[in-house]
């Protein structure tokens, strides 16, 4: 059960006990306010702790808490590891191969001794969170010099409570939101909100942080004009999905199953831009885009990642999702680009925000693939100026047409320089 299936149910009961003491002829909106005032006030939960919880270092960890005397220690020893130090998408099972039989490790950076964890060949060792092994050999009471190991296990961050979009919202917001992400999610296309003086553009603004949000929730339009009440005062909704249910299962779970593939790959890299760069070289290596834009999947993620072949929306909602699925902090972009719409990611690494157009960056051959535009910032769209981010949504601005014309959350600042493609691989020195 989902974190927002639960707290929903808790605040539905907590209507209904309260439903006794209100008149029957102002229940529904009077519950409706209920529902959304405790919703509100259990969005307490700080959107950066949040995301701390699941974002991973950009290099592998390598701080031992002890001076350079490990390595004169009384003798030297050959010890590997069943796997190599570096990123991983899920938990591992560590295994020694030394030919002494007793080893001792710390998982603090602290210098192994006497009292130190005592390896169990029979059983491994289970990496399962951001680890430092710090190990030594042991023979006749004697220790080895040091080996280090260290490994990132990175978190899923697929759950809508970590997304830019969701957060980007007031919490009378995130309450609409949630309705209806939850009726989405179960294809039930009509939303009641009672009295909320939703406004049209506040529909819009919400359904659209939902699609940007959530890229396998290939069912959910971007548009909707299907209300009920005035443009100032909507009090229900009713949604036209864009695939049937039976076809969203199966395009998810073939998505899933081929992500899973790419993350395979990917796995050992020894920082987290290795990894990034082998998840782009997957996706544009078995893909190509879509010359006719008339295929199912064109503006979706399993378009370039199952069917291989998309447009700009399918590679940016198919690196989106690999992103939450390794909690990379991440968000769609939509702009114009040379006279075209045109949709691209955003991400942050080290607390820097980067542009990523993997569109742009595919060939046109089947191996041909480049990184001019793998992490570039403001600065080098201003210099290039082949491109422009589209503003946020506005009420008052008539000059735009089409609700695609808009960014519906605010754009951060892209400033950062150090994990700019070229900048980061000509260092002599990267970890």
């Amino acid at each position: 059960m989902s974190k927002s299936t639960v707290a929903l149910s808790m605040i539905l009961i907590l209507g209904i006990i309260v439903s006794f003491f209100i008149k029957t002829e102002t229940f529904g909106d009077r519950c409706t306010a209920i529902v959304s005032t405790v919703f509100s006030q259990q969005l307490s939960q700080d959107y950066e702790e949040l995301r701390r919880s699941v974002d991973a270092p950009a290099h592998l960890p390598f701080f031992p808490q002890f001076d350079e005397k490990y390595d004169i220690r009384d003798f030297e020893a050959e010890i590997s590891t069943s796997i190599v130090s570096g990123y991983y998408s899920k938990a591992q099972k560590l295994y020694f191969d030394c030919t002494y039989d007793e080893i001792r490790y710390t998982i603090d950076g602290t210098l192994p001794g006497a009292d130190s964890l005592l390896y169990d060949a029979s059983k491994g060792i289970d990496i399962n969170e951001n680890t430092f092994l710090c190990v030594s050999a042991v023979n006749n009471g004697k220790f080895s010099d040091v080996r280090f190991y260290s490994y990132v296990i990175l978190k899923d961050a697929t759950d809508y409570h970590y997304a830019y979009g969701y957060n980007s919202l007031d919490n009378d917001e995130k309450y609409i939101y949630t309705k209806i992400y939850e009726a989405a999610k179960n294809f039930k296309p009509t939303i009641n909100f009672g009295s909320q003086n939703l406004t049209n553009s506040k529909i819009q603004k919400i359904l659209f942080c939902i699609n940007y949000d959530n890229p396998l929730m290939f069912q959910l339009p971007l548009v909707s004009l299907n209300c009920v009440g005035s443009n100032n005062n909507i009090t229900a909704l009713t949604l036209g999905f864009d695939f049937k249910e039976n076809d969203v299962k199966y395009y998810e779970k073939k998505t899933k199953e081929r992500v899973e593939k790419i993350l395979e790959k990917a796995d050992g890299s020894y920082s987290l831009m290795d990894y990034l760069v082998t998840v782009h070289n997957e996706i544009l290596y078995n893909c190509k885009y879509s010359d006719t834009m008339d295929k199912t999947g064109d503006y979706e993620a399993f378009g370039v990642l199952i069917d291989k072949v998309g447009v700009c929306e399918s590679y940016s909602r198919a690196f989106q999702y690999i992103c939450q699925r390794i909690g990379v902090e991440n968000l769609l972009v939509v702009g114009d680009s040379q006279g075209i719409g045109h949709m691209w990611n955003m991400i942050s690494l080290d607390n820097d925000w980067y542009h990523m157009d993997l569109t742009w960056n595919d060939g046109t051959g089947s191996k041909e693939i480049y990184y001019d535009y793998f992490n570039f910032n403001d600065a080098m769209i201003k210099k290039e100026n082949t491109r422009s981010v589209y503003p946020m949504i506005d009420d008052k601005d008539t000059s735009r047409k089409l609700y695609t014309e808009f960014n519906y959350y605010p754009i951060p600042e892209s400033k950062g320089e150090y994990y700019i493609f070229e900048n980061y691989y000509s260092q002599e020195s990267y970890y």
